[in-house]
């Protein structure tokens, strides 16, 4: 008796879910919808007359109002009522503003339904103005990367000189090895200094130093971005201009 009625209720419970998770799935394609259609709409109030001049016309309400519900998806219109009485274009933006009012119960029980808002706003394009182009060409500096005791900068900020890649071994180990330029390894003058190398010590490839301590100066880099202009006098890592060529 008790299964018997709470498995109708279970079903419908279920029912009201799968409803609401589609009510999402609906409003994300008229959102979708909406900013597509509003997107291109704003390229078109931006143009070019006969004389090549830039122009920038301001678009009619109605005009958007219809482009924009030619391209809601069908399927959303077939499960429900929408307008778009609420979009305008003013001050140079465009609002496409969108009520749902999705279709709720069937034919032996009646729902009512309330209306779902689904908004997109852009500013109209108008163009860049050759003064515009040209300040914001200046503007644009490039960006390159230095240490607070580095002799060159650097253009990739994934270079090995900059991004340590730690590498750990013993002493007699690292006394057969040599680094990326054929040096060999010396003791790190802070942390080793003239003291006894730990049974283990770290270097890199590009280093020409090992060091007893991770936390040791010569393992860390305090790296800064400035522009070009800043880090003039220094030349650029012959690594990154390697790999820039």
């Amino acid at each position: 008796m008790e299964a018997s009625l709470a498995l109708p209720v279970f079903l419908i419970a279920v029912l009201v879910l799968l409803k609401i998770v589609d009510l999402y799935r609906l409003h994300g394609m008229l959102t979708v919808s909406l900013q597509e259609s509003a997107r291109y709409l704003s390229v078109c109030a931006y143009a070019v007359d006969e004389a090549g001049k830039e122009t920038y016309e301001m678009l009619e309400t109605a005009a958007c109002i219809a482009y924009a519900e030619t391209k809601i998806p069908k399927e959303i219109r077939e499960n429900g009522t929408v307008t778009l009485a609420g979009s305008r274009v003013k001050n140079g933006w465009l609002e496409l503003k969108a009520i749902y009012w999705p279709k709720m119960g069937n034919r032996l029980v009646t729902v009512r339904s309330r209306g779902i808002m689904a908004c997109a706003k852009v500013h109209l394009f108008c163009g860049r103005t050759e003064e515009e182009t040209d300040e914001e060409e200046s503007e644009a500096k490039q960006m390159v990367w230095v240490t607070e005791s580095g002799s060159v900068y650097h253009t990739d900020s994934s270079c090995s000189h900059i991004n340590l890649s730690i590498q750990v071994s013993s002493p007699e180990a690292l006394a057969w090895k040599r680094n990326q330029d054929g040096e060999k390894y010396k003791e790190c003058e802070q942390c080793v200094g003239n003291g006894v190398a730990g049974a283990e010590v770290y270097y890199t490839k590009y280093g020409n130093r090992y060091h007893n301590s991770l936390s040791c100066q010569g393992l860390k880099r305090k790296v800064r971005l400035v522009t070009l202009e800043q880090a003039k006098g220094l030349p650029q890592c012959s690594k990154c201009a390697k790999k820039a060529a």
